[in-house]
């Protein structure tokens, strides 16, 4: 009886813009059957409180939280995620809110990689090999540049999701 209620009250209940930008961004960083078997309900000093509709979905995504947590961080940058608490319970109801893209960045050029990075590049015999840590050198450090950088970036029609990168 009590059950019927809260699965009542949550179906009805006024959704925070916070649970709807989380179960937005849920649903891009998870694989779908996970997606329809969970959602995010509250996020409270930095840990994120997940309902599931089984106690083996509320399982299975406590084992993949270190696989969970680094896609909606990415996602979305602006909230602490430290970790993630899943158990069985009524799932809120989600409307579509507008959710800020991926973080941009402006990948570094190879001529703008510290010295420290260009010395043990330079040693790779392999190209191939040298061209892939290179890339992701550049990806790496023109993240840690944007974190670092509070002023507005020039460069910023330039910026690039690096799933839109083509190299």
């Amino acid at each position: 009886m009590l059950s019927a209620l809260v699965q009542g009250f949550m179906a009805t209940a006024p959704v925070s813009a916070l649970v709807l930008r989380l179960g937005a961004a849920w649903e891009r960083a998870l694989p779908a059957r996970l997606v329809r078997a969970s959602s995010p309900v509250r996020l409270r000093g930095g840990v994120l409180e997940v309902h599931t509709s089984s106690s083996a979905w509320a399982q299975e995504l406590v084992l993949l939280q270190n696989e969970v947590l680094p896609r909606l961080r990415f996602l979305l940058p602006d909230l602490e995620l430290s970790s993630l608490r899943a158990r069985v319970g009524p799932f809120p109801k989600r409307t579509s809110p507008f959710v800020p893209p991926p973080p941009r960045f402006v990948p570094l050029t190879e001529g703008e990689l510290p010295d420290e990075v260009k010395k043990p590049l330079a040693a790779i015999a392999d190209e191939r090999l040298r061209a892939a840590i290179r890339d992701a050198a550049c990806a790496s450090l023109s993240l840690v540049r944007a974190k670092d950088t509070k002023a507005p970036d020039p460069l910023a029609e330039r910026r690039v999701r690096p799933a839109d990168q083509k190299r």
